[in-house]
């Protein structure tokens, strides 16, 4: 049901970091102040079709960078886990490293109308949930907004308690906030947090081979995908004409065949 609504196959969620503005804490403090000019927390989210948050981790930096927060949240593991057991995968922006079970758009964009353009079109769709349930989220607990006044270890247990809650509100079928889309973080280039080409030639051989070829088969999954989707739209909008070429074959074989019964009986 999770790929069906994303309309990619064997995703499990979306990952992205935000930033959760902190009062500076004790110095040396230097890795709190982040690119945009304040002191946070920097927080990874995955999230599910739903909005559900299924993992949260916020105890990093403002200024630690997506690639090295996901590195060293233990996720990794435990989606290398996940995938060589359920052939599952996470989908991230272009922050993160290209992995079998983490598939992240191409760079640079492909032409329209091409295999990789749809992939990107259905990824950025995809991940486009993981930017709303953080917008809902910051909607829903406005003390994430403004510089939270604790140590950073508590800040983060705080943003913690926030996505428990966000949870809870989804579970009974609480509606979402009506503003919610004013609180979503801006859209950043994806050039502002490239993932470092060292480490990308870091990981062994064998595990950039299997992450190009599930992205591989993604792609054509999309581009089949969208084509089948615009198939679909065709012959709908031709079944709803009023005489269609297939009513016609029938209203004209029911009348031949009545014309032959009536001459049989004569």
């Amino acid at each position: 049901m999770q790929s069906e609504l994303l309309a990619l196959k064997d995703v499990l969620g979306m990952l992205d970091g935000t930033l959760v503005p902190i009062f500076p804490p004790d110095k040396p403090n230097q890795a709190y102040f982040c690119r945009k000019g304040f002191t946070a927390i920097k927080a990874l989210i995955v999230c599910d079709a739903s909005l559900k948050i299924l993992t949260i981790n916020a105890r990093f930096a403002g200024s630690s960078n997506d690639s090295f927060v996901y590195h060293e949240s233990g996720l990794p593991e435990v989606m290398e886990a996940a995938y060589r057991e359920d052939h599952c995968c996470l989908l991230g922006d272009s922050g993160y490293p290209n992995l079998p079970w983490l598939m992240v758009p191409l760079l640079p964009a492909p032409p329209p109308g091409t295999p990789g353009s749809s992939y990107n079109k259905l990824h950025a769709k995809a991940r486009n949930l993981v930017e709303r349930c953080i917008g809902v989220l910051k909607c829903r607990w406005r003390c994430l907004l403004v510089p939270i006044h604790y140590h950073p270890a508590k800040a983060g247990r705080i943003l913690n308690a926030c996505a428990v809650l966000h949870n809870l509100l989804l579970e009974n079928n609480m509606p979402l906030p009506v503003d919610y889309e004013i609180f979503i973080d801006p859209v950043e280039d994806p050039d502002a947090n490239p993932v470092d080409p060292n480490e990308l030639q870091m990981l062994p051989a064998e595990l950039r081979r299997e992450a190009n070829a599930n992205r591989q088969y993604l792609i054509e999954h999309a581009h089949w995908y969208l084509n089948r989707a615009a198939k679909l739209e065709l012959e709908n909008a031709r079944g709803e004409q009023p005489f269609s070429q297939e009513g016609n074959h029938l209203f004209i074989h029911t009348h031949v065949v009545v014309i032959w019964y009536l001459i049989g009986c004569l």
